[in-house]
């Protein structure tokens, strides 16, 4: 009897090999493509000033908000990735809810931020010469212990506060005391030169008065005296943004309301 069984014979394909050149060709093209891009990125260098540097910087790190440039880039015209011009630079991208960081705002942005930290290193020069005043002059340096400085958002605070038996001001009085006088001197003469505008402030502890001037009065006549003080010394009245006082209402932080260290005034340098 004849098999019908039906024999089925697998052929094995061979993959063509690729031509030798192709690899060769591969990482000549990446070699290629690697130094366009930085020649790009020196053309970018030299042609470009800081500030439109930062504006490409931007653009690849921030690649979907828009940066627009509304000044003149100072370059000659050119066709390429970045259309800068001699008129204008823009950076487009997908719109975003953000609103477009022009030139001018960055300018501004890093001028605050260097003025943020001239005017912390200028307060730092007040502050050092302050003290360094107060401790050469004998008659005034052990009363030093009762002047606290503090600088913050607002700027430099300059307080000078009581002790039990060294009152800034005689008990129930807005006059200074001698060596306060020459305190507010060393201070005036230090903070003349510059165009801050100064806040001063009055304080009070808690003590119930039966008679004579109450802690308001007492506050704020004390912070006017002081400011009196420093405008005598040429300091000029146009430079006081206020003069207030707070009576008893506002102890420092960690004290007791009738602790003598409540009965003080505040000279604030305000920043620029």
């Amino acid at each position: 009897m004849a098999d019908n069984t039906n024999l089925v014979r697998k052929k094995k394909c061979k993959k063509p090999k690729l031509p030798e050149s192709s690899v060769w060709e591969i990482a000549y093209g990446d070699f290629m493509t690697s130094m366009m891009a930085f020649f790009l990125v020196m053309w970018l260098v030299a042609a470009t000033n800081e500030q439109q540097r930062k504006i490409i910087e931007y653009y690849f790190t921030h690649p979907m908000q828009s940066v627009s440039v509304s000044q003149g880039s100072g370059l000659n015209p050119s066709k390429g990735v970045f259309d800068i011009g001699s008129k204008q630079l823009v950076i487009s991208q997908m719109p975003s809810e953000n609103k477009p960081i022009t030139i001018n705002n960055q300018a501004s942005q890093l001028k605050r931020h260097e003025n943020k930290y001239e005017m912390q290193n200028q307060m730092a020069s007040i502050l050092g010469k302050i003290q360094e005043a107060v401790k050469s002059n004998k008659e005034i340096a052990p009363y030093g212990a009762q002047i606290k400085f503090s600088i913050n958002e607002e700027g430099l605070n300059i307080i000078l506060f009581d002790k039990n038996d060294r009152p800034m001001f005689a008990n129930g009085s807005i006059e200074p005391e001698p060596y306060t006088l020459e305190i507010l001197k060393i201070i005036a003469s230090n903070i003349r030169p510059l165009p801050n505008k100064l806040v001063i402030e009055g304080y009070a502890n808690y003590t119930p008065t039966v008679s004579g001037p109450s802690n308001w009065d007492l506050s704020v006549g004390r912070a006017n005296s002081a400011r009196r003080v420093l405008e005598s010394q040429g300091i000029v009245s146009q430079r006081f943004s206020s003069v207030v006082g707070y009576g008893d209402t506002r102890p420092m932080p960690g004290t007791l309301p009738q602790d003598p260290v409540n009965r003080r005034i505040v000279i604030l340098i305000k920043k620029l």
